[in-house]
């Protein structure tokens, strides 16, 4: 048996999109069948903005996980801010993320499913050295 018809759904934006799909082998799949990619950066210097994640003209990036780390040499706590931007090195247009780590502390958000708005750059400032962040994700057509 095939399916003939394509399933229709309104995606972000307004835009058009196929979110029920039947594999060659069979299987339905009722979501993304796209990888998520790594976006890592180390945030070795406080009050400094890292581009985390770059901006695609018309496409949104889905953030799907974070892993954020503290090491050993962070004075004892730290604060790490992870937002949206209009260029790689510019202000928060929206925020995405503060969390607090305490020195030598690692934290994995998974599940997030986060849509950014189209062609965002995903920027991250700290205020204390020694941070590894990485953004797990991929890009959809805005």
């Amino acid at each position: 048996m095939t399916l003939s018809t394509a399933l229709q759904g309104v995606g972000l934006g307004g835009s058009t999109i196929n979110p029920v799909k039947v594999t060659p082998n069979g299987e339905l799949c009722i979501n993304s069948l796209t990888y998520s990619e790594p976006h890592y950066v180390e945030l070795g210097v406080d009050a400094q903005v890292y581009n985390c994640v770059d901006a695609i003209n018309k496409h949104r990036f889905i953030v799907v996980g974070m892993l954020i780390g503290a090491d050993r040499n962070v004075t004892t706590d730290c604060s790490v801010h992870v937002y949206e931007s209009d260029t790689p090195d510019g202000l928060s247009t929206r925020d995405i993320l503060t969390i607090d780590l305490n020195k030598g502390q690692h934290t994995y958000l998974n599940l997030i499913n986060l849509s950014t708005e189209a062609s965002k750059y995903i920027n991250a400032t700290t205020d204390d050295d020694d941070v590894d962040l990485t953004i797990f994700g991929y890009y959809v057509p805005a």
